[in-house]
């Protein structure tokens, strides 16, 4: 398969908005993917959406009485360095800034918008409106490697039990520290990652021998309440295997099982297909991890190969890397029914 020309009009199941292979370090900036904060709140939402936003997000927590309306990150821009000379964007966070490969500049608001506007599927006519107002929340998703080189993937139980990665929402009240020379709060990536992960790998979390960001994906899936995006990572844990599963404990979000998968490209197509068949399901997010991930690694013809076995599930297609504004170069010309 080739790589498209043109951003989808209609948005597809998974977009790959970026592939490529970064390294994340402890200390921010000595990681080639950094990430800025620019302000806190949906500032141009009108006082009427307000109590729209309100009203859903209190009809959401009748049925869900656990759920937190959680500071999380929104996008806005993101300058990739990938086939050109500098991160130079005018009146941008990043003029000048030749030190880093992706710079995110990000805002951050409650989680509540993200579930009114792009998870609730009765609200779908409002997406224009959450494009408009930079309303599409920034995830994550992890991929582990064992060190006796084996993928792990869990069982997601809040959502549809599909088979999937790990990660989420980056916890930034706790992850963040103030960047001086741009005079900007900085997330702090490799911190958030593993917090994450703590919660979800307990102390193997602690056994992290290599972070690296391989890209970016969308997600459309607005009738199961998926839309959104991931930063995608590949963490590998100097643990084996079955010691990883034979000590992963059950979770709110994951069940008790985890499956192991050989990192080859033969092993990674055949269990798109496996994990796809019969009364299984893959994550999207996670198939466009997989393709981010077989790309980093192995190869184009490896990513294509995962693109076409998930093709015959869902829709999976790569867009022109994205450079600059979020919503300006990839949602702007969006057409929903």
């Amino acid at each position: 398969m080739t790589k498209s020309n043109v951003v989808p009009t209609i948005e597809k199941d998974i977009e790959i908005w970026d592939s490529q292979k970064l390294a994340v370090n402890e200390k921010v900036k000595n990681s080639r993917i950094r990430a800025f904060f620019f302000h806190r709140g949906i500032s141009d939402l009108s006082f009427e959406d307000e109590v729209f936003v309100e009203k859903e997000w209190n009809k959401f927590l009748d049925q869900n009485p656990k759920a937190r309306n959680n500071i999380i990150p929104y996008h806005y821009q993101y300058w990739n360095n990938k086939d050109n000379d500098n991160l130079i964007e005018p009146q941008s966070v990043n003029e000048g800034r030749n030190d880093v490969d992706v710079a995110l500049s990000l805002h951050v608001a409650g989680f509540k918008y993200q579930q009114v506007f792009n998870r609730t599927p009765e609200n779908k006519k409002l997406i224009p409106k959450a494009n408009q107002q930079n309303i599409l929340s920034c995830s994550t998703h992890v991929h582990l490697l064992s060190k006796d080189g084996k993928l792990l993937y869990g069982t997601k139980k809040n959502q549809f039990n599909q088979l999937s990665g790990f990660g989420g929402f980056p916890q930034v009240a706790e992850n963040y520290e103030e960047d001086a020379c741009a005079q900007l709060l900085e997330l702090k990536i490799y911190d958030a990652v593993k917090e994450g992960l703590s919660k979800e790998i307990g102390t193997f979390a602690s056994n992290i021998s290599e972070m690296k960001y391989v890209g970016l994906v969308f997600v459309g899936r607005h009738s199961q309440g998926l839309r959104g995006t991931d930063l995608d990572f590949l963490v590998t844990l100097d643990a084996n295997a079955q010691d990883i599963i034979t000590n992963f404990e059950e979770t709110n979000q994951h069940a008790k099982k985890l499956i192991p998968v050989e990192f080859d490209p033969k092993s990674m197509a055949e269990f798109v297909t496996w994990a796809n068949s019969e009364d299984r399901n893959m994550s999207p997010y996670a198939m466009g991890c997989m393709y981010n991930v077989a790309k980093a690694f192995h190869g184009d013809k490896t990513a294509e190969n995962i693109q076409d076995r998930a093709n015959n599930f869902t829709e999976l297609v790569v867009t022109p890397s994205l450079n600059g504004n979020v919503y300006e170069e990839m949602l702007k010309n969006r057409v929903y029914e």
